[in-house]
């Protein structure tokens, strides 16, 4: 394991992780990470949430850098709006899952330039707006989007049944051509095939000229995989799958007694 001092970057998920299930981020949790950030540590926030989606909390915890947005898909400067990297699905795969979606009658989020968008005002889209905090946009023909570059789709369905149904058709269907993962409960997330918050950490740690092994991450869910992988050293919340607590490093507290926060407190050995 790393000694102390010599960590140099932070990622941090959002939903699940530093935010309670109410969607809060505690006042100690902000106090925490910025005396993280007074060791020299550099912190990014990398969420599967839209930029505006993000930029409420990003403004609380005080960053200023890049941040790490749709699962990767597209990573910003908070400071300057600068898009930094962005990764969109393919025109063709995005018209195969609006499609599929119409045709099994699924409540679909089509992303494009920061802005939500779905084609039936349903229940589910009453949900996610109130998670993410975002007001999204009716447009019933989807198709108008497919020659444009779709940053991401998300289809909500609180049924478990049928969305491990969904994911395992999809994920069997496209897992050459698209990045297909469970983010929240209800969530599945449909991203170019490149995409994963690890290789988006890849490539601001080769920018940042920073090593792996200087890398701590802190996740809860499927698509804090590869991210989590990737670090030195990981640490998975105590809400989380047991599957994602098995590559853990360390298993830190649950989100709503905040975990992450303490955890890193303790590992860094903070005052």
């Amino acid at each position: 394991m790393n000694q102390i001092n010599n960590y140099k970057l932070l990622a941090l998920d959002l939903d699940g992780t530093i935010l309670n299930d109410s969607q809060k981020l505690e006042a100690e949790t902000v106090e925490i990470i910025d005396k993280i950030r007074e060791q020299g540590i550099e912190v990014i926030v990398a969420t599967g949430r839209m930029y505006i989606s993000a930029l409420p909390y990003l403004k609380k915890l005080n960053l200023d850098g890049a941040v790490i947005t749709y699962n990767g898909a597209l990573i910003k400067n908070i400071s300057t709006g600068q898009i930094i990297k962005h990764h969109p699905i393919r025109c063709e795969l995005a018209e195969e899952i609006i499609t599929f979606c119409r045709e099994h009658n699924l409540h679909l989020n089509l992303y494009f330039d920061d802005r939500l968008y779905y084609s039936q005002k349903r229940k589910e889209a009453k949900y996610y707006e109130k998670i993410s905090g975002v007001k999204g946009n009716l447009c019933e023909n989807m198709q108008v989007f497919l020659d444009k570059s779709t940053t991401k789709l998300l289809i909500v369905e609180k049924n478990e049944a049928k969305l491990q149904e969904i994911l395992y058709t999809l994920k069997k269907k496209y897992h050459d051509s698209l990045k297909i993962a469970r983010s929240e409960k209800a969530y599945i997330d449909i991203m170019n095939k490149d995409v994963s918050k690890g290789n988006a950490l890849r490539e601001l740690a080769d920018e940042l000229n920073i090593k792996k092994d200087e890398i701590i991450a802190v996740g809860d869910n499927f698509n804090d995989f590869e991210m989590l992988n990737f670090a030195g050293l990981s640490l998975v919340m105590g809400n989380a799958d047991k599957k994602l607590k098995k590559i853990a490093d360390i298993v830190v507290g649950n989100n709503n007694e905040l975990g992450a926060a303490r955890g890193l407190k303790n590992i860094l050995k903070l005052g």
